[in-house]
């Protein structure tokens, strides 16, 4: 197994000497004094890639392969479907599924939205049912009341559309055995592909979920790491080790995550068992689909105030690495509006944020270009899809924005569940940020081809690169479209 991993992290090394090779020769040699505070913030945005490279590298390394140890009888496991508005025919099937889990335990349903209706049918489908009538702190709230209520020794959860195998206990309470072990995480799979972020190729008969790399590649090399972590539904905890840290963490709406950086930080273990147990439903629209990312987005970022894994006591060097990158990768916003937006801004002001650009600099940068792009391709173990990555960044670059400005302001979040199962239609509000760039793409292709045709500039490399540069970026969102 290690030595399978070396070309993939030879291509990483090799990838990252280039881009710090391309960094320094651009710092050294283009930076353009006549326009500072545009090259400067080209050059910032540059820098920011480089570093979400290398920490999406380092979380890359070398996936860990594990095999389900057997499990013990007689263990005491409680399952909770944690719901607030979910449509009870949701419940229903996750529920079904829960109590025909083969293995011993106890199903509750616990209803954050205190349905009558709800606790008459989770008595029908043999369910324990568990409500409150304020829902303080969310889904955390919801599952700390739970915890306090009942007495199992492991709890599994699963999200209302979430439904389990019958062998998903067989398959993950052997982990377990060990005493450090403090949860068991399988990865999510999701069976409505007509979903927004799913991409289908007909022609191939072959499917691509945005979150393949996460799941498939990332979540098994942060394991090598002892870095993988909650990830909301799917997985089994231990009851000793939630109260060794007072229960689902609160204080954050991605209590996911937050959970597991504390239990890392009281010395606890995680594991990540990689094979698909559980299937749900994925957002179906993008207005829910932004409502989740908004929320995942300020909770991760939110992190830099809440068990900041930078300072907070007891976790590893490597540990600290892997959960700040997943804070950092939600910092993209930013640098990717400047990408979007340079190329036009080049054409409009006849301003260039690169200071020499001649044939000096456009073969480093195609140099630079393609071992970045062939050596993500190569490291991603076939699961990255740059087009695919810039599409989607594309749809949620203005959300990640403003994720980060609620958390520089110290704005309050709040938990919104995100829709399934129904289709709903976003307003024009809701694609303004992609709908005003693309207008200014195609303005700069239109500006820039007026003054190539008419002379008013010769400079048809420049000006050449931009009009490509800004055509690429105004069809992303087009390229939304399934193939």
């Amino acid at each position: 197994m290690k030595f399978k991993q070396i070309p993939y992290q030879v291509a990483i090394i090799v990838t990252l000497c280039v881009y710090l090779y391309y960094l320094v020769y651009r710092v050294r040699y283009t930076i353009n004094p006549d326009c500072l505070i545009l090259s400067l913030s080209y050059f910032y945005a540059e820098v920011h890639g480089f570093l979400s490279l290398f920490l999406f590298f380092f979380q890359i390394w070398s996936p860990k392969e594990r095999s389900s140890p057997p499990v013990s009888s007689g263990l005491s496991v409680d399952i909770y479907i944690p719901t607030y508005n979910e449509d009870i025919s949701i419940i229903r099937k996750t529920a079904l599924s829960c109590v025909n889990i083969r293995y011993p335990h106890k199903t509750y349903i616990l209803d954050d939205g205190n349905r009558p209706e709800l606790a008459k049918e989770a008595v029908s489908w043999g369910c324990e049912y568990i409500a409150r009538k304020e829902r303080a702190d969310a889904k955390a709230g919801n599952l700390n009341h739970a915890l306090q209520r009942t007495q199992g020794d492991y709890i599994a959860i699963f999200d209302a559309d979430f439904i389990p195998q019958p062998n998903f206990l067989d398959k993950t309470m052997g982990y377990f055995q060990e005493e450090k072990v403090s949860f068991v995480q399988t990865p999510h799979n999701y069976y409505n592909v007509d979903s927004f972020q799913f991409r289908i190729d007909k022609g191939k008969e072959k499917s691509w979920n945005e979150q393949d790399i996460f799941y498939k590649l990332m979540m098994p090399c942060r394991d090598y790491w002892n870095s993988a972590f909650f990830t909301g539904t799917a997985a089994v905890f231990r009851r000793k080790a939630l109260e060794d840290i007072g229960g689902i963490a609160t204080g954050n709406i991605t209590e996911d995550i937050n959970t597991t950086i504390l239990l890392y930080s009281h010395g606890w273990k995680g594991i990540y068992h990689n094979e698909i147990l559980a299937n749900g439903l994925a957002a179906k629209d993008l207005k829910n689909y932004q409502t989740q990312k908004l929320r995942w987005a300020e909770g991760n970022i939110g992190l830099l105030f809440t068990n900041n894994p930078l300072f907070i006591k007891g976790l590893t060097i490597p540990q600290r690495i892997s959960f700040f990158a997943v804070i950092f990768g939600w910092l993209i916003g930013f640098p990717k509006l400047i990408y979007f937006i340079m190329p036009s801004l080049m054409i409009l002001t006849g301003r260039y944020p690169i200071g020499s650009f001649d044939s000096s600099f456009v073969w480093r940068y195609l140099m630079f270009l393609a071992v970045i792009l062939a050596g993500f391709k190569f490291a991603c173990r076939g699961y990255g899809r740059v087009r695919y990555d810039e599409c989607y960044l594309m749809i949620n670059f203005f959300i990640f924005i403003k994720a980060a400005l609620k958390n520089l302001f110290r704005l309050k979040s709040i938990f919104k569940v995100t829709g399934k199962g129904t289709h709903e239609s976003i307003s024009i509000f809701g694609i303004i940020p992609q709908f005003s760039l693309c207008l200014i793409c195609f303005a700069g292709i239109a500006w820039g081809g007026l003054k190539l045709y008419y002379g008013v500039s010769a400079d048809f490399m420049g000006i050449g690169t931009a009009i490509f540069w800004s055509f690429i970026n105004g069809f992303l969102p087009c390229l939304q479209s399934n193939s």
